[in-house]
Parts: structure tokens; C-alpha cells; sequence
């Protein structure tokens, strides 16, 4: 009798997710900021057409993370920093970054939010993710080509 019951309190527990119709949210965040030299293009005299390999890299995350941060810099060539948090609603994480960098090296910043939603339910339904992206650079000296 208490193996049967055992056996009949699990098989509910199976369904109790498809009674809600929803299942868990998988989330995660990631962070990675680099320095780089910038190498010019032999032909054109592009700058940063080529890029060495990285002298500082750094990294911030794990699978599951709800933020992550990373920074770095070096002394007389620049720093980087960047953080990500999942802000609580749906499709709207927080993200920010800043770089900078002197003439002929590159900073970078990479951040990544990922959130997956299941929607269970037995109707159609359709979900809008939005965001709002502010900029701002600042810098000296002439740039060829779009630099900016």
C-alpha cells in the first residue's frame, strides 16, 4: 500500500507543471572584456585592420548566472569594463559597458543574456521583446573609413 501511494504522489507531481502551463525559466549571463593591439593594413593603412592576440582578457559567468561582471586594464594603454543582470521581467535584461583605449590599441566588451521561455498554454499567443540602447563615444585625432 505505501509503494502504491508513493507511485500515485509522483505521478501527480508529473503533472502539476502542466497544470499551471509553465515550466522553469532557463536563464544565464555571461561577460568578457579584451585589450588588443591594432595592427594597420599593409595596402590600404586601414588602423585595426588585423588584431594581435589579446594581452588581457577577462571573464565573468557561469551557467544559470542571473549577472556576471568583468574588468581589466593596463596601465597606459587602457581599461574595460562591463557587467549583465536579468532585471526580473521577460526579455529584459540590463547591460552595460565602457572602454577605453590609447592610440593603436582596442578595448572590448562583450555581454550576453540569455533567457528561455516555454509557453504550455492551449491558445495562440505571441510575445514583443524591446529594448533601449543609449551611446555615447568620445575621441580625438583624425579616423579614416567610419571609425566611430
Amino acid at each position: 500500500m505505501k509503494n502504491r501511494m508513493s507511485l500515485s504522489a509522483a505521478a501527480g507531481l508529473l503533472f502539476l507543471p502542466m497544470l499551471a502551463q509553465a515550466v522553469e525559466i532557463a536563464a544565464g549571463t555571461a561577460e568578457l572584456i579584451t585589450i588588443r593591439q591594432c595592427v594597420s593594413d599593409p595596402v590600404t593603412g586601414l588602423p585595426c585592420y588585423f588584431l594581435n592576440p589579446s594581452i588581457l582578457e577577462s571573464f565573468g559567468g557561469s551557467p544559470g548566472a542571473a549577472s556576471s561582471t568583468a574588468s581589466g586594464g593596463v596601465p597606459g594603454i587602457g581599461s574595460a569594463s562591463g557587467s549583465v543582470a536579468l532585471s526580473g521581467a521577460a526579455g529584459a535584461p540590463t547591460l552595460k559597458a565602457q572602454a577605453n583605449a590609447g592610440a593603436g590599441w582596442r578595448t572590448n566588451t562583450n555581454s550576453v543574456a540569455l533567457q528561455r521561455y516555454t509557453y504550455t498554454g492551449s491558445t495562440a499567443t505571441s510575445r514583443t521583446f524591446g529594448g533601449t540602447l543609449t551611446y555615447a563615444q568620445s575621441g580625438t585625432g583624425t579616423y579614416p573609413n567610419g571609425v566611430g
